[in-house]
């Protein structure tokens, strides 16, 4: 959905640049402009019912019994690697800077 609103704001706007060079444009930006109204005051109706569900979800005795427990940071740390490289990746810095 707020993909969908962004592409068709956008839409719009493209469509009101068009109808400032061509006046002909003009009916068809202002029914794109309608049109990103009701998209834009759908979605934002969408995500306040969202929020809105989830905060009642929160609010009840089921929300309780998720337990939400703390994780260690190094619970998401990435498991060690072997070197496995192949030979052009790696790079040898042995007689860097040139002439010291």
């Amino acid at each position: 959905l707020i993909r969908m609103n962004n592409c068709i704001q956008l839409f719009a706007c493209v469509c009101h640049v068009a109808a400032i060079f061509n006046r002909n444009l003009r009916a068809l930006a202002n029914v794109i402009d309608c049109l990103a109204d009701v998209m834009f005051w759908t979605t934002t109706g969408c995500m306040t019912a969202q929020v809105d569900a989830e905060v009642a979800f929160r609010e009840t005795q089921q929300a309780a019994d998720v337990v939400y427990a703390p994780v260690a940071v190094d619970a998401y740390a990435p498991p060690d690697m072997p070197d496995v490289a192949p030979m052009a990746q790696k790079m040898d810095h042995g007689s860097f800077p040139p002439g010291d």
